[in-house]
């Protein structure tokens, strides 16, 4: 039966079931059959209050787990400061990973951004070896193979106009071309456009500045 409206809602959170849901739980399960687990922890403990100072006043911080978790959410899906910080508001896995309390107060993204900093380069390699001994003990990889990925970091290129993506086209199949019929003496023949594309391409960028009142592109 369909109503207007719901007069009275719950009182206890119902629980989530979703794939990410799922993950979360999964993982935190493998984290803590983890046997160096309590030994990660520990150093995790030791980065963020390298002194051991306590204090039984102000409110209680992030604890050791909760900073470490923090940064697996973060890596595993990407999250910048500010959206890791409103999952830790808004979502039920997040917040059952990071073992929240159900009512308690989520972290600012400041919170998060100065606690997680503080791990050591040290305390990520011992915690990438165990996480690789693990995966070779449990048959989940062998370690023959790995992969790797590029690291993009900011550049000042042109704007991609069209004039210069097909000039570039032109310059990167010319030089092909002239280097197969070099190296290979094929009998390839073609015509070079090059010069043509880019000169083409200069007038189409010096309109584009003119129209845009000298504003450069």
């Amino acid at each position: 039966m369909r109503i207007r409206s719901q007069k009275q809602l719950y009182f206890k959170p119902q629980s989530s079931s979703c794939s990410r849901q799922d993950e979360l739980s999964q993982l935190s399960k493998v984290l803590e059959i983890l046997p160096e687990y309590g030994e990660i922890l520990s150093k995790v403990q030791s980065d963020l209050n390298p002194e051991g100072r306590t204090s039984a006043s102000g409110r209680d911080g992030m604890t050791a787990e909760q900073v470490f978790r923090a940064l697996i959410l973060r890596i595993r899906f990407e999250y910048s400061y500010r959206a890791l910080a409103d999952c830790t508001e808004d979502s039920m896995s997040a917040r059952e990973f990071l073992k929240l309390a159900p009512y308690a107060k989520g972290f600012k993204y400041k919170t998060l951004q100065s606690n997680i900093k503080l791990l050591k380069e040290e305390t990520l390699d011992f915690v990438n070896e165990v996480i690789k001994r693990f995966a070779e003990s449990s048959g989940i990889e062998d370690g023959k193979e790995i992969r790797t990925d590029g690291f993009t970091t900011k550049s000042n290129i042109h704007y991609p106009t069209d004039w210069s993506l097909m000039n570039d086209s032109i310059r990167v199949l010319s030089r092909l071309l002239t280097r197969a019929y070099e190296d290979l003496g094929a009998p390839i023949k073609f015509t070079n456009h090059y010069r043509a594309s880019k000169k083409n391409c200069s007038k189409s960028i010096t309109a584009g500045v003119r129209r845009r009142g000298g504003a450069g592109i």
